[in-house]
């Protein structure tokens, strides 16, 4: 797999940034109004759970991986992740 072409290598940067996210949205309902922060961190969390069913899914047949954290994935069963080599 080309690792340009492989979007999983995004999806833990995109679990810390959905934290991070609603975090802030947390913080800034102690500046402003508490409705404006949960509407955004409500949005936050639609936004990012959103990307995480749209990227996380295995790049040979298409199927959402769920918790698949393994090299296989589990319809196919086919590699999902690439393999470190040193060089």
């Amino acid at each position: 797999m080309d690792n340009n072409k492989n979007p999983l290598r995004w999806l833990l940067a995109l679990h810390v940034g959905a934290v991070v996210a609603v975090a802030c949205s947390g913080m800034l309902g102690m500046l402003v109004s508490k409705a404006v922060a949960v509407l955004l961190g409500v949005g936050s969390i639609l936004a990012f759970g959103g990307l995480e069913f749209w990227i996380n899914r295995c790049p040979h047949c298409g199927r959402y991986l769920g918790r698949n954290w393994g090299e296989f994935c589990q319809f196919c069963g086919r590699r999902i992740r690439e393999q470190k080599t040193d060089t």
